[in-house]
């Protein structure tokens, strides 16, 4: 038995020297393998796991929040990326081991990559997301930089076209395939991160084994200086126009890519039937108000009534800004826009001051981390989902359990904050929409200053129940 001999670079082997020899389909298939291993698992988390991780860590419904928290977080992993990939690239550039310049960055890279996707997966804070989201990525920068290296190094000029057009050409697959992958099997958070880090791993390790490395001499590196490091980003547009016009495009389109779909995600979730959802609000508006208007009229000529002898109620908190301004309507009611549940966290015309709150205290520390709640199940009417549950507003850095969520005996939480609470503290949660605290307390205290000022009964403290 004979070992498959592994590939050798387009001549010669030296760090320095041209390449002169094409490299064969089997160069090229390891190169486009590795590369749809590192879109896949690069591109998945930003279109779908991570956008997905910030929002479940935001206890609020307002959408802007969670595009807001993932710009935070994907602002400072850019500022990572700025740093890592030249760093990584001039590293390179003079590493002498004796696998090569390239192949240890790749790897290093990988394996950084990986396990700070598996480390991701397991974050529970935002803080935690962003740590570990600029480690994976600095990973990834590494592992780009070292593998697109390998071009200048072993690939002729007449070739480096066709060759570089394998970096991107995997690029849509491996995003495709990734989404399926996760979607299709309803994987969770960890094993999606998981799955993008072994397949990471795995496409780029036959590159490793496949294709050789030259090896730099110790006397032939050049000392790495920061100055020499900034000195490489400069090449003259005027000297080297063919360069810098190259540069602008790629500039070009990876920002036109990013801007069209980094937030993708949340414009399908958030924005997509937005515009549909207003316009057809707008049209129910103008029928509504011509159909109640032309049914006033009728009730007033049937019943013979002045104008002051009757009223019209109308509205609603969902509409107050279209029914004010019906002449048909004499009062207008806003019930529940005057608790300022969490529900209108996300309206766009108008937002209103959260005025109510109900706390409910800790009775059970289960794990250092979990704190133990009584009650908390008031859960509004709907369609079931995360926005009709209670909301955690104080203290800030909690947040229930996905399997067990606000429970009608118990609600247990989770979160930096929940190591400092102890039996007998106070939670304080928002809740959905207007009726559930009605239907669970048999009075609300009047608050001014900071202190109660009064008490006044609800529609159970007065023995009511009207459904």
């Amino acid at each position: 038995m004979t070992a498959a001999p592994s590939v050798q670079p387009a001549a010669p082997l030296s760090p320095f020297a041209e390449p002169t020899r094409r490299v064969p389909g089997v160069w090229i298939a390891a190169f486009a393998t590795a590369w749809l291993g590192i879109w896949m698992a690069q591109l998945v988390p930003i279109q779908l796991l991570l956008p997905l991780q910030v929002q479940a860590q935001l206890t609020g419904s307002y959408w802007v929040d969670s595009v807001v928290a993932f710009g935070v977080i994907s602002a400072i992993a850019g500022v990572c990326a700025l740093v890592a990939y030249p760093l990584a690239g001039a590293l390179s550039d003079r590493t002498t081991s004796r696998f090569g310049r390239r192949r240890p960055w790749i790897l290093f890279g990988a394996l950084i990559f990986a396990v700070g996707l598996l480390l991701l997966g397991l974050q529970h804070s935002l803080i935690g997301v962003g740590v570990f989201w600029c480690v994976a990525l600095i990973g990834f920068c590494v592992l780009s930089a070292a593998l697109t290296a390998t071009i200048s190094d072993q690939v002729p000029v007449g070739q480096r076209g066709l060759v570089s057009a394998w970096i991107s050409a995997p690029q849509a697959v491996g995003l495709i395939v990734g989404l399926l992958l996760v979607t299709s099997l309803a994987l969770s958070q960890l094993i999606g991160y998981a799955l993008m880090a072994l397949i990471a791993v795995l496409l780029v390790l036959p590159f490793l084994f496949v294709v050789k490395d030259a090896v730099l001499p110790a006397e032939a590196r050049v000392p790495f200086t920061m100055s020499s490091l900034f000195a490489g980003f400069w090449i003259s547009p005027r000297k080297h126009p063919d360069f810098g016009w190259t540069l602008l495009g790629r500039i070009l389109v990876n920002l036109g890519n990013a801007l069209g779909t980094t937030l993708l995600l949340y414009f399908i979730m958030f924005g997509l039937h937005r515009e549909k959802t207003r316009s057809m609000q707008r049209a129910s508006a103008r029928e509504l108000a011509e159909r109640r208007g032309a049914a006033v009229a009728a009730v007033r000529e049937v019943a013979e009534l002045e104008v002051d002898e009757f009223f019209v109620n109308g509205g609603g908190t969902g509409s107050i800004e279209s029914t004010h301004a019906d002449p048909s309507v004499t009062e207008i009611a806003a019930g529940s826009g005057l608790f300022g549940p969490h529900l209108f966290d996300g309206y766009v015309h108008f937002s209103p001051a959260p005025a109510a709150a109900f706390a409910l205290g800790v009775v059970r520390r289960p794990a250092p981390d979990v704190a133990t709640l009584l009650g908390g199940g008031w859960i509004a009417s709907g369609p079931p989902g995360p926005d009709r549950l209670p909301q955690l507003a104080w203290p800030p850095g909690l947040r229930m359990l996905p399997r067990e969520a606000a429970g009608e005996v118990q609600t247990p939480v989770t979160g930096a904050a929940a190591r400092d609470l102890t039996i007998g503290d106070r939670v304080w949660m928002r809740h959905t929409k207007a009726g559930e605290l009605a239907e669970h307390v048999n009075e609300f205290a009047l608050i001014e200053g900071g202190a109660v000022v009064a008490t006044v009964p609800s529609y159970r403290g007065e023995g009511k129940a009207f459904l």
